[in-house]
């Protein structure tokens, strides 16, 4: 606040916010816009506007063209903003779906008949991670469920979400847990049996004091 503004940007000055108000009765946003402009056509076409009204006689049939194309600008990455959006639902809704099938990038780009440059920088945006890093925590949620809820071997599990090999799967899932899936399991079965016998304690000792057996919290009314 408070900075003139300069036409030449400089390292020292904080960064600028320039506005530009039009008022267009017919054309109304019933809420904000985030526009990723990657390839400087928004701004191109705001200098061009910001350019020719800031002459001392601005030529106004130029100044309401450049308005156009700039409003024409906008409408259409907000368009393909809202189309990529749809795009990485798909998506990952398909990943979710299918995650324990043998899956590629360029799969996926083919099934949006999109690059694969442009899915792997909308996933990223969207969720932090490459597409093979989500799809392979997808796979090891799967395969703890599967190690607490199954006696199903290591390396079944390994095969059964997906991971192409035992080796592969033990090194994701390190990664992503910080432990080994033999270890996870055994934790678990710890974990389960002391409560086990924590709630068979539980129902000894109310036997032999002769009083009622009761599980979570009483209700106070």
């Amino acid at each position: 606040a408070h900075r003139k503004h300069q036409d030449v940007v400089s390292p020292d000055q904080k960064k600028e916010v320039l506005c530009l108000w039009i008022e267009i009765p017919e054309l109304v946003f019933e809420k904000s816009i985030y526009l990723h402009d990657h390839n400087n056509q928004l701004r191109h076409a705001f200098e061009q506007v910001y350019q020719e009204a800031k002459q001392e006689h601005p030529e106004h049939q130029y100044l309401e063209y450049a308005i156009k194309i700039l409003l024409i600008t906008i409408l259409r990455l907000r368009e393909q903003a809202a189309t990529g959006e749809q795009i990485l639902d798909q998506t990952m809704e398909y990943l979710k779906d299918h995650f324990a099938q043998r899956i590629t990038l360029e799969e996926l780009a083919d099934m949006e008949h999109i690059s694969t440059s442009y899915l792997s920088r909308k996933f990223m945006q969207r969720t932090g991670v490459t597409v093979v890093t989500y799809i392979n925590r997808l796979r090891v949620e799967k395969a703890q469920q599967l190690l607490m809820a199954s006696s199903l071997d290591i390396n079944e599990i390994a095969y059964q979400t997906g991971f192409e090999s035992s080796k592969y799967f033990y090194r994701v899932f390190k990664s992503v847990t910080g432990e080994s899936p033999a270890n996870f399991r055994r934790k678990y079965k710890r974990s389960a049996k002391s409560y086990r016998h924590r709630i068979l304690f539980c129902v000894l000792d109310c036997l032999v004091h002769n009083r009622p057996v009761a599980f979570g919290k009483k209700n106070p009314h």
